[in-house]
């Protein structure tokens, strides 16, 4: 499980949220994108018709969800488990099995309470993008890890 804080906003807000991926313990992450799903339209062009087409439903559309993180050593962290990277490579490893985990994503209030959450269904990390490395600059490294998923509900 994950805590996130950031300093509050114009409005006095904060935003916090956890991020919890069973078998993997202290994963702190920067950021979350792609929480994003749409239903695909679909165009029926009727014969005989010639103003607009009539629309209709098509299956739901997910985007892969990244997260990314300052890269820290495991001792430093204070975890000997397994890495997110370590599934990564799992994945990777066409011999092994594919490991499909729930990762659920909570919003906090800055007094801990829930604000909003979700599940990520049978997610599977399919990309892994390391950090971008140069003498020249002194800032924190971060790598970016993005998920391919099976759907997103409301918890």
């Amino acid at each position: 499980m994950s805590d996130n804080e950031q300093t509050p906003d114009k409005e006095g807000l904060s935003t916090r949220f956890k991020i919890t991926i069973p078998q993997l313990k202290n994963v702190t992450f920067k950021t979350c994108d792609g929480l994003d799903s749409e239903v695909e339209v679909r165009m029926i062009a009727e014969g005989g018709r010639m103003g607009a087409p009539r629309t209709a439903r098509g299956r739901q559309l997910v985007s892969r969800i990244s997260f990314s993180h300052g890269m820290v050593s495991p001792e430093a962290s204070g975890s000997s488990a397994k890495t997110i990277f370590d599934w990564y490579q799992e994945v990777c490893d066409s011999s092994k099995p594919l490991e499909k985990k729930t990762i659920s994503i909570t919003i906090e209030d800055p007094g801990g309470g829930k604000i909003a959450g979700w599940k990520i269904l049978n997610a599977w990390p399919c990309r892994w993008r390391g950090p971008l490395l140069s003498s020249e600059m002194n800032r924190l490294t971060i790598e970016q890890i993005c998920f391919a998923h099976e759907g997103i509900e409301a918890q």
